[in-house]
């Protein structure tokens, strides 16, 4: 079972990435993040946890454009690929749309919608012949609810919504996708919108992936259609 994880180092992904070590000491596991010095942390990590050493791929979405992505799918192209989780995500804070910064918007806009879009169109032809391809998302209902100074934020999670809806519909025999909105977690995106809230009153992310990392992992066989 070879797993790629963008936003690996941020509090969702490492614990997603601990979990599926935890159930499954022997998933590859290839990790991707802005930084390289968290990616050999988590490295250690699951290392220390019993889990094999994972491919790092440190590279910045707010930087990157799909050659980058088309490069890394050429690298893969032989192990082949059985699930893909996009988790990464950044923000900068709640404006009023006339106040976002342009290159905010840019920004925001490249880590969480262009690059999903990327990843997809290269990925999806090793999800297809997997056993059982697997896509999960990691969302936010602002997208869909219009909340007032989301900015591009909720505009680039409304697109993800979009997004794997689509791949769902067009994949829909040969891949399994999932879109998931965790609740509050204490990640640092939570504490920049909210940043006089309490961090122990929030989820516990290990438990919020067990579920996650379960449907993952099950086998082909038992997998049942759990799309948009």
């Amino acid at each position: 079972m070879r797993i790629l994880i963008t936003g690996a180092t941020g509090v969702l992904g490492r614990a997603l990435c601990l979990e599926l070590v935890r159930l499954n000491p022997q998933v590859e596991l290839i990790l991707m993040g802005r930084r390289e010095d968290k990616l050999t942390a988590l490295d250690d990590a699951i290392r220390e946890a019993g889990g094999q050493a994972p491919i790092l791929v440190p590279l910045d979405f707010a930087k990157a454009n799909p050659a980058h992505i088309t490069e890394l799918r050429q690298a893969l192209d032989e192990q082949g690929l059985d699930a893909l989780v996009l988790a990464a995500a950044t923000h900068t804070g709640l404006h009023p749309l006339d106040h976002l910064k342009a290159a905010d918007v840019d920004t925001i806009l490249k880590v969480n919608l262009h690059a999903p879009i990327w990843l997809l169109q290269q990925f999806l032809p090793l999800l297809k012949k997997a056993p059982a391809g697997r896509i999960l998302g990691v969302s936010d209902d602002v997208g869909h609810a219009g909340k007032a100074f989301w900015g591009a934020y909720g505009i680039a999670k409304s697109g993800l919504d979009t997004l794997l809806a689509q791949v769902a519909a067009e994949t829909e025999s040969q891949l399994e996708v999932k879109r998931v909105v965790p609740p509050a977690l204490p990640s640092p995106i939570r504490g920049l919108v909210y940043p006089g809230e309490d961090p122990r009153t929030l989820a516990n992310p290990a438990q919020v992936c067990q579920s996650w990392s379960q449907w993952l992992l099950r086998p082909a066989e038992d997998t049942l259609a759990d799309v948009c």
